[in-house]
């Protein structure tokens, strides 16, 4: 390491990246095919793949040569160019050799509009980008390319990742040296348990070995946690109203086609067992599928029909086993959380200004702490945390500025889904009403109202397994999303994640945010009807001009609105009817809060959106709004979600839902209200968490003091 510090510790030592011969003009790694054996260096690029162990030198005199043969299981993406520097069409994956292209000898990304050019656009609206960069090296791993400089479509792909356990499969090295005895190689590894060319996280079947210090080794491989399990009941169980009429064909005896599911909206359903789509031909003699199991080769020259059945198996399995395997965790971000005060920890170094040779120090040390999170009080002494950036200067509702941020995006070119503005670590106090019930009963003080501690439990957190339930199901029975990723295969369920950075479709997201507020009656698949679930088909148009559906999934909640209207803006509710709505008005005293607004996406064809809903302030600087906390009248905010129906009051929630008066009865409806308000403020201060210990949080022991008049020591 030159002059540079001295690291000292008990480490397993690894052989480092090697350099290049020659950096300037050669950039090849070494070919395993050009290698005699283990103490001999490759004879094209003169560098070695195999070194001396920093912790163990093997006895000459007992150690016995042999033959290695895991220096096949590696990319020999090299191989176009024979030793010439010609193109040899007879070995690897001829379309690759065809367009291979080199930089300082190393194998590149092929440039240029021709066919199967690079998989790289110029950026701009009419072209299209992916993870390559111009000229990339890629020599030693894989390369995919699309067909031509046009928008790549299904069917537009080349893989090329040529393999040495293809090119020779008797493939050896000679171990003659008793010293060489670590490889290394920066080639990507394809395991010997392959699986086609993949190499690997490609590769399904990837094994991986740990070998301790006794010489024991121990295999994972990836494939052999595949388990699926028994699968027959996985939806067998009641997942709501509307899927009722389909959840048969989630058993094995009741399983379709995919292609058999049928509609949209309310008309969701299955095909008649007569439809075409059950079978091999336009005969019907010969069905896909018996008993949820696919069957191959029944019919001569069905080559089709069987390839579109392997790949609606995979699929199917694929999504199915990530579904099962809670693929769909949640984490709780961008909104306000009720509860005991969390106060992280930070640290601080002392700086003293004097020379450390003296014997005296300053009594005034300088502190070296995160300035982002925490500030120093000269006249106090004393630490603070940040709250919020706030101008004082400017206008009611616009004075939390928030704390620019620049999304930032990962090494395969996509975005990390960052906001564009932090809200940082605001606080505020919630008034839950007075602390004895029968204080209001006593003195007739509008303070002494809003006693509502008791309808609080420790986590206002609901079940959401119905709720993805219902969303797996609005998925598996669109046909038009089984269209758009059969072809992705192990990819399948990477389309349930939309947004960027991979999260969770915006139409499900809402609804699960909706589900755990205080006051709102949770989806328990049987406790709504057909009347109050949607499924939508929102229609988008390709770049090549092929229309596709895009489901949309919405439920129609039901809320308790006076227990919310209680927590805000501070009123109770006598009479609620169609003609009169008679409260008494207590308020609260609060204090303003900025919040981040949630956007529904108005192109959608209902009040749900698409499945592109996401926060505001992920695309704009605006997106960063300010309410009082506990003064928010769902009746009359600006930020709420508005609704055709004003009374009775329960219609209007708050959040997203909508209704219509038809002969003086109540009709619910996913048609868009006048005005249409699709930038919100999204659940606070509805959302309620007093820690992990069940029956020992601090909402439990405030009930056991000052309700049950008993403290647990």
């Amino acid at each position: 390491m030159g002059n540079g510090p001295q690291v000292r510790g008990n480490f397993k030592m690894n052989i480092p990246i090697q350099p290049y011969a020659n950096g300037n003009s050669d950039w090849r790694i070494p070919r395993h095919n050009k290698i005699g054996a283990n103490g001999q260096n490759c004879s094209e690029t003169g560098l070695p793949i195999y070194f001396n162990s920093f912790s163990f030198s093997p006895n000459n005199n007992m150690f016995q040569t042999f033959k290695n043969k895991n220096i096949k299981y590696y990319s020999a993406m090299n191989v176009g160019l024979n030793s010439n520097g010609n193109i040899d069409p007879n070995v690897g994956n001829n379309t690759y050799n065809q367009n291979i292209k080199t930089e300082k000898q190393a194998v590149r990304t092929p440039q240029g509009s021709g066919a199967w050019s690079r998989m790289e656009g110029d950026g701009t609206l009419n072209d299209w980008k992916f993870n390559y960069r111009q000229n990339e090296v890629v020599e030693g791993g894989s390369l995919l390319m699309s067909k031509d400089s046009t928008r790549p479509e299904e069917g537009d792909w080349s893989y090329a990742s040529p393999v040495y356990y293809k090119m020779n499969p008797n493939m050896d090295l000679a171990m003659l040296n008793s010293q060489k005895i670590v490889m290394r190689t920066d080639r990507l590894p394809t395991s010997d348990d392959p699986y086609k060319r993949f190499q690997l996280h490609q590769n399904k079947r990837f094994a991986i070995y740990t070998i301790d210090d006794d010489g024991t080794s121990v295999s994972y491989n990836l494939e052999n946690g595949d388990s699926f399990g028994d699968g027959a009941d996985d939806f067998n169980e009641d997942a709501g109203a509307i899927a009722t009429q389909i959840s048969q064909t989630f058993s094995c005896e009741g399983m379709v086609p995919l292609e058999c599911y049928s509609g949209n909206g309310e008309t969701i359903g299955v095909l008649p067992e007569d439809d075409r789509c059950y079978y091999m031909s336009d005969k019907k003699e010969l069905k896909k599928m018996y008993g949820g199991c696919y069957y191959l080769l029944t019919k001569n020259f069905a080559f089709a029909e069987d390839f579109q059945s392997i790949a609606e198996w995979r699929a199917r399995f694929r999504m199915m086993f990530g579904l099962c395997n809670n693929v769909v965790s949640l984490t709780f971000v961008n909104n306000w959380i009720n509860g005991s005060l969390y106060m992280y920890a930070f640290q601080k170094d002392n700086v003293y200004g004097n020379n450390i040779n003296e014997t005296t120090f300053t009594s005034n040390p300088e502190y070296v702490y995160c300035k982002d999170t925490a500030v120093y009080q000269l006249v106090t002494n004393s630490f603070y945390y940040r709250a919020s950036p706030y101008n004082p200067n400017n206008n009611l509702g616009e004075r939390f500025i928030g704390r620019d941020n620049t999304p930032q995006t990962n090494i395969l070119g996509r975005s990390n889904g960052a906001n564009k503005k932090f809200l940082g670590n605001p606080t505020t106090m919630m008034d839950l009403g007075p602390r004895d019930l029968f204080t209001k009963e006593i003195c007739y003080n509008p303070e002494f109202q809003g006693y509502i501690v008791d309808k609080i439990s420790t986590s206002s957190y609901k079940d959401t397994s119905d709720v993805l339930q219902l969303f797996a199901i609005s998925r598996l029975t669109a046909s038009g999303f089984w269209e758009s990723i059969i072809g992705f295969g192990d990819g399948s369920i990477q389309k349930l994640f939309s947004r960027p950075n991979q999260r969770l479709d915006g139409d499900v997201a809402q609804l699960l945010s909706i589900n755990s507020e205080f006051g709102v009656v949770p989806y328990l698949g049987t406790n709504y009807s057909d009347s109050e679930i949607r499924y939508i088909g929102e229609t988008r148009t390709l770049p090549n001009g092929k229309v596709v559906e895009d489901p949309t999934l919405g439920i129609l909640f039901s809320a308790n609105t006076i227990n919310r209207d209680m927590i805000s803006p501070g009123r109770y509710t006598f009479q609620d009817t169609l003609t009169s709505h008679l409260v008494d008005n207590y308020g609260h005293q609060d204090q303003e809060v900025p919040f981040h607004k949630w956007e529904i996406i108005s192109t959608g064809s209902t009040i749900f959106g698409t499945q592109q809903n996401d926060w505001y302030s992920k695309k704009s600087q605006d997106g960063i709004g300010s309410v009082r906390y506990q003064t928010e009248d769902r009746l009359t905010s600006q930020d709420t979600f508005s609704t055709n129906v004003n009374m009775p009051s329960t219609q209007r929630p708050g959040y997203i839902y909508n209704s219509n008066i038809v002969n003086n009865q109540i009709e619910t409806t996913d048609d868009k209200p006048n005005p249409f308000r699709n930038v919100i403020h999204a659940g606070s201060p509805y959302f309620f968490y007093f820690g992990l210990r069940k029956g020992a949080s601090s909402m439990n022991r405030f009930i056991d003091k000052f309700i049950f008049n008993q403290e647990k020591l």
